[in-house]
Order: C-alpha cells, then sequence, then structure tokens
C-alpha cells in the first residue's frame, strides 16, 4: 500500500514539475527548456517539492525530461539545461486523481481496519488497479526513444564545447593583444633611452665644441696681446695689387695681418691650426 502511495506521489509531482516547466520555462528546440538554477530558486517549487532532484531523476528515468549530468548540483550547475521532451505526460494513469485518492485512503487508514481500507479502495476503483493498468498516455511517456533522448543530449554537449572553444578563442586572442601591447611598450622604451643617450651625447660634443672654440680664443686674443700688430683687410693684403710696403708689413708674413673673421675664411683654418 505504502508503496503504491509513493508512487503516486512521484507521479504526481512529475505532473506539477511539467506544469512548472510550462509556467516558467522558455521554448527550445526540443521543448520548452529552464535553468536549473532557476528552477531550483523558485519559490512556489521550494515550496511544492519534497525532494526536486529526485523528482527530477524519476522524470528523466521516464523519459519527460532530459539532462546531461549525472547529478546536478547548486551552483556548479546553475547554468545546466533541463529540457522538457513531453509536455502531455500525466503518468500512468490522471496522477493528481490517483494521489489524492490514496492520499484519501491513507487519511482513513489511519483510524479504519484493514478491511475497511480495501473496501474504500474498491469503493474508489481500486488505485492500485488504476497505477497497475496500461494507459495510452503511459505508453507514450515510455515510448520516447532513447535515441531521441541522447540526440538532445549529444547537441547539448556539442553546443556546451562550442561555447567552450569560443571562450577559449576570446581568451588566447587577449592574451596575443596583452603580449603585443608588452613587445610595443618595451620597444617604445627602448627607443627613448636610446634617444636620451643620442642627446646627452650630442649634448656633451656640443660642450667640448664650445670648450675648445672658447679655448682658442683665448689663445689668439693672449698672441694679439702679447704681439700687437695692425690688421688690414685681405683686399688690401693680397697681391698682386697690394699698395702696403715692408716698412707697413711683413710681406712673407701677409696672413697675420688679417682680422680672424678673414683669417679663417681665406684660409680655410684658424690660426691655432695654421700655425700647427
Amino acid at each position: 500500500f505504502f508503496a503504491m502511495a509513493n508512487l503516486a506521489q512521484v507521479e504526481h509531482e512529475i505532473g506539477l514539475l511539467v506544469k512548472t516547466f510550462q509556467r516558467i520555462g522558455s521554448p527550445g528546440p526540443h521543448g520548452q527548456q529552464l535553468e536549473f538554477g532557476l528552477l531550483f530558486k523558485d519559490d512556489e517549487v521550494q515550496n511544492t517539492f519534497e525532494s526536486l532532484m529526485g523528482t527530477l531523476k524519476a522524470a528523466k528515468k521516464r523519459g519527460v525530461i532530459t539532462y546531461v549530468p549525472q547529478l546536478l548540483l547548486q551552483g556548479s550547475h546553475d547554468h545546466e539545461i533541463i529540457t522538457l521532451l513531453n509536455a502531455d505526460w500525466v503518468g500512468k494513469s490522471n496522477a493528481t486523481a490517483t494521489y489524492e485518492t490514496v492520499s484519501a485512503v491513507a487519511l482513513e487508514a489511519t483510524s479504519e481496519p484493514l478491511p475497511e481500507v480495501l473496501q474504500v479502495a474498491e469503493d474508489k476503483k481500486d488505485p492500485a488497479a488504476q497505477l497497475s493498468a496500461p494507459s495510452p498516455q503511459g505508453d507514450k511517456c515510455m515510448s520516447v526513444s532513447m535515441e531521441t533522448i541522447a540526440e538532445v543530449e549529444a547537441k547539448l554537449q556539442a553546443q556546451r564545447e562550442a561555447e567552450a572553444k569560443q571562450m577559449q578563442q576570446v581568451k588566447d586572442s587577449e592574451e596575443r593583444r596583452a603580449r603585443q601591447v608588452r613587445m610595443e611598450k618595451a620597444k617604445r622604451e627602448v627607443e627613448m633611452e636610446a634617444a636620451q643617450r643620442e642627446a646627452m651625447e650630442e649634448k656633451k660634443q656640443k660642450a667640448a665644441a664650445m670648450g675648445e672654440g672658447s679655448a682658442r680664443n683665448v689663445n689668439v686674443l693672449r698672441a694679439a696681446f702679447e704681439n700687437p700688430q695692425a690688421m688690414y683687410p685681405y683686399i688690401q693684403l693680397k697681391l698682386p695689387g697690394s699698395k702696403l710696403t715692408k716698412d707697413q708689413i711683413d710681406i712673407t708674413k701677409r696672413e697675420t695681418y688679417l682680422s680672424e673673421e678673414e683669417f679663417s675664411t681665406v684660409m680655410g683654418m684658424d690660426r691655432h691650426a695654421w700655425s700647427k
């Protein structure tokens, strides 16, 4: 009797599960579908089912629903898709009526002798016979081919694999982009260091050149101060046609009478270099 009552309870809860899919499920390629997490957290589901996991397993065994994992766990499988394969399922008989009938019998059995319980069962058209009698709807439920279930599960598995592959491709693309950014940054740092070294070298060369020029100018000024002599424009010193006499200049050292600017222009070098 209690086994009969348990069977009625299970089929009653499977019927309620089908109604839940119709209430909060969404259309899918093979029927109404629902994420496990959404089903688990539904207030009406929590208040209705004593063991949601047991009801899901029983419904899957009867071909009413399908999902891939053997065991659904809250958190880990919140996004696992459960598909309703048989929206017309009502059990081997009218599950709701049978459940109510057996419940009534159980209540009467707590206060009445066994013969009267049997009489109630007979008056109620024998719930046990109803549970064991073949039903076209029950046969339809059990006739859902394993090939169809396997096909649905294979498609779900292929969908998950495709999503995982796409996520891996996105991850690889992000890693390549990050690596390229790091390489470009390192390249810019190397170029900046090279530019800084080049600028420093240029400054050193300019400083050295300025130092040499200053020293040369000092030497020229010192020589001019120590050995003062008249300066003449190049046009007056050049030959032929110079009107300067040997009393005015040393005609063998005409270049010494040039100004610093004309000396560098005419001779192509400064006095210091010329003296060497």
